[in-house]
């Protein structure tokens, strides 16, 4: 599904919102953002080559439609899922060892240990670098951590 196909399930959703009346329509409007969610949801493959363990990603134990992340460590080697909405995420890599990502309004930063070489996004390097990264269900999305 590409960005305009996503863009008419929202405003689909958009004119529901506007029919909706009580309770029944609250109801109808939460399976209509569960769907939408889910059917929208991207894979990304998170690969660890050749690091110490990269911590768990889900701090907490909350299970939402169309997000998911990681809940135990990816060890050297491996790799894991995270299911994320379909999202514009800016990655700044600028600042040497650390890592500021703008996800949802919410901004993460991560110091990054010394054994990092390199993060890389769909083959792209992310760092030394600014970089906006529109999340779809289009194309194979792999995210990997090298290390020394």
């Amino acid at each position: 599904m590409n960005y305009k196909e996503t863009q008419k399930r929202l405003d689909a959703a958009g004119k529901i919102l506007g029919l909706a009346k009580g309770p029944l329509g609250i109801i109808t409007l939460v399976a209509a953002g569960v769907v939408i969610l889910q059917s929208t949801a991207v894979k990304i493959n998170i690969t660890n080559n050749g690091c110490d363990s990269i911590p768990a990603l889900s701090q907490y134990p909350v299970s939402l439609p169309g997000f998911h992340l990681p809940a135990a460590s990816i060890p050297s080697g491996s790799s894991a899922t995270a299911v994320l909405p379909p999202v514009t995420v800016h990655v700044n890599g600028t600042s040497g060892r650390h890592m500021t990502v703008l996800f949802l309004s919410q901004e993460h930063a991560f110091a990054l240990p010394s054994s990092v070489m390199d993060i890389s996004y769909n083959g792209h390097t992310l760092l030394g670098t600014s970089t906006e990264i529109k999340l779809t269900k289009d194309t194979k999305q792999e995210l990997v951590v090298r290390c020394k």
